[in-house]
């Protein structure tokens, strides 16, 4: 039966016990296919016996130089060694109690004998267990810890007939995850008369010459000279042991935040990782999820990527399944011989939580910031009436720090102020991917002039938290990243007919050598940008500039002399409708002398004189500050 055959019936049944199971509808993906049962083991005869022979740490021998044997030891007489076909000899492979490690990445590995005179017959005799699935080990097929096999070596042709190999096939038999354990016993050529005539590297049957040992029943024990782990992708087969799942938002924890009626639900797997050891990897994984919906139980199998990274996660966010219940496990293997099969599987729990049908505001009668974090940058908060250079822009973040409440639109409410006048507006925040942070920028505002604004966030119930005002203002000074031998400035357009400062204004900036066009700030003023920016200043070189600015129909032109220093402000002049006089007196007709009228003439000029004056110097002033 398939994993995910398997699951679905664990699941079901389950729910069956549980009493939630009345209808069931399936909708599944892919799964993985499981491996085949091993075939009967076979005696693989190798093309050439391995040249590559190096003596491994723990078998050392201290081979007889008098051409036969002459003691009972085995490692006095035999040499063993031990290496990997496409890699070459191992570089630690020593006798009991040391546990072996043999390379997940290899299929497997030769076992060499030499020794001083011709071999007549080597065995070997093999036994382990398979990688425990569902904590449960079982014997290698063929390989019975209660009834080892044992095998003829390869004996090589003389004159290397003093040498014998035997091939441990990994990928077929000995797959990730298994613990084996063998032995030898080695015949001499009987022309040779060595003795004693068979050496035991574990002793002769029933006597374990003090080697380790498994007792099985009947009386009989399994001798071991070499014990070797497979290398597995995980550190036990437990699997909280050896990954760890998490879900955004949150369900795992404590608190759990269920997801609200419009979140999707992503989940995560982490390997864990051992200080000392390789990094650790998923090799694959795969979700089985259950969505319960009143009578309604629909099963889901999803494959997690990337296969063999240090964390996986979901092709696509789940959900979102609002006023459900969610059952879901996971399940991870290794998989082997191609990706035919798998091998190592692990099994996580069956976790639950709920789809919520909330998710709004926590405190949604309280003011923004007891519902959301706010910061920005640079810091403008923090106190009242703060001064930052002019044409600094301003960036602002929320955040919801509860991970199932999301937010819909947000957006800042501001007044923008000037000398000669104001304009107030919005500017819309752009809402993360997450839907649970939001961000603007504020551009760079002209010197000397004022920025008061207030937050207003909706949750995605459309329910509105607004937070206090905030004002800030400018300097006079450029920003510290101005570029040297550069110079900024701004443009307003102020309506004389009372709307105060025009926003948008189309305006084009050029010299001879460049040109540009677009429409100014919604807040009220204008500024060349850097090309694709809406926020950011375009610092320019010295030189004159033709600036043309138009609004309600009317073209206004002026040439901008730009030095670096101190950024300033360009005042235009529109009127959105005719302007009608604001009032008017009927003099009397008075018949005078004409000396009486001359006196009345020169005590008339003496009030009328330095009004003219003074709206003559005011009129020189603002041409100044237009032509600068």
């Amino acid at each position: 039966m398939s994993r995910a055959a398997v699951w679905a019936v664990v699941l079901v049944a389950g729910f069956l016990l549980s009493g939630l199971v009345t209808a069931v509808s399936y909708t599944t993906e892919s799964a993985p296919v499981s491996h085949a049962a091993p075939m009967p083991f076979k005696i693989l005869t190798p093309s050439a016996p391995d040249s590559r022979v190096t003596t491994a740490s723990g078998s050392t021998p201290l081979v007889s130089t008098h051409g036969t044997w002459t003691t009972s030891s085995f490692f006095n007489n035999i040499q063993v060694t031990v290496s990997d076909p496409y890699v070459g000899p191992f570089s630690q492979f020593a006798t009991v109690p040391t546990i072996n490690t043999i390379p997940m990445a290899a299929t497997g590995f030769w076992l060499n004998i030499s020794t001083d005179i011709p071999i007549f017959t080597a065995n070997i005799t093999i036994w382990g267990n398979q990688w425990p699935d569902r904590n449960v080990s079982e014997p290698i097929s063929g390989f019975n810890p209660s009834a080892p096999a044992t095998f003829s070596m390869l004996v090589n042709p003389a004159p290397a007939n003093n040498t014998a190999s035997f091939y441990f096939n990994c990928l077929e038999y000995f797959w990730p995850g298994s613990s084996l354990g063998f032995n030898l016993s080695v015949t001499g050529n009987p022309s040779y008369h060595p003795s004693p005539s068979t050496l035991w590297s574990a002793g002769p049957p029933g006597q374990g010459a003090g080697q380790y040992a498994s007792e099985w029943p009947a009386g009989s024990a399994d001798y071991a000279t070499w014990l070797a782990n497979v290398q597995t992708p995980w550190i036990s087969p437990q699997f909280n042991s050896s990954i760890i799942v998490s879900t955004s938002p949150s369900v795992l924890t404590s608190p759990a935040y269920e997801p609200n009626s419009v979140q999707t639900l992503q989940i995560y797997l982490t390997p864990v990782q051992l200080p000392g050891f390789p990094t650790a990897t998923i090799p694959a994984a795969q979700i089985n999820y259950t969505v319960v919906q009143g009578v309604k139980h629909d099963v889901y199998i999803v494959d997690f990527i990337p296969p063999n990274g240090t964390l996986a996660y979901l092709p696509a966010p789940i959900g979102p399944f609002p006023n459900s219940t969610i059952f879901f496990n996971v399940t991870a293997w290794l998989p082997w011989n191609g990706g035919s099969g798998e091998v190592d599987p692990i099994y996580s729990p069956i976790y639950e939580f709920k789809w919520s049908p909330n998710g709004g505001w926590v405190f949604p009668d309280q003011p923004l910031l007891n519902n959301v974090a706010m910061y920005c940058n640079p810091d403008i908060l923090s106190a009242p009436n703060t001064v930052i250079p002019a044409g600094q822009p301003v960036t602002c973040n929320i955040n919801e720090p509860t991970p199932n409440v999301t937010m819909s639109l947000s957006q800042i409410n501001y007044v923008f102020t000037d000398g000669v006048g104001r304009h107030s507006g919005t500017l819309p925040m752009t809402l993360s991917s997450a839907n649970n942070a939001s961000s603007v920028t504020i551009p760079g505002l002209p010197p000397d002039t004022t920025l008061t604004f207030f937050v207003e966030a909706k949750d995605f119930m459309g329910n509105p938290v607004f937070s206090q005002n905030f004002t800030y203002r400018t300097s006079t000074s450029p920003p510290a990243t101005l570029p040297g031998g550069r110079g900024l400035f701004f443009f307003e357009g102020l309506d004389i007919s009372g709307t105060g400062l025009i926003p948008n204004l189309q305006f084009t900036i050029s010299n001879a050598t460049w040109s540009e066009s677009r429409n100014g700030s919604s807040l009220g003023f204008g500024f060349p940008l850097i090309p694709g920016s809406e926020t950011l200043l375009l610092p320019l070189g010295a030189g004159a500039y033709l600036l043309t600015v138009t609004a309600f129909g009317q073209t206004q032109t002026a040439t901008v002399n730009v030095a670096p220093g101190n950024p300033f402000t360009v005042l235009f002049y529109f009127a959105s409708q005719p302007i009608a006089p604001t009032g008017e007196s009927n003099l009397p007709v008075m018949t005078v002398a004409s000396g009486g009228g001359l006196i009345f003439a020169a005590v008339a000029a003496g009030v009328t004189v330095p009004w003219f004056s003074d709206r003559r110097a005011k009129a020189l002033a603002e041409q100044r500050r237009v032509t600068l």
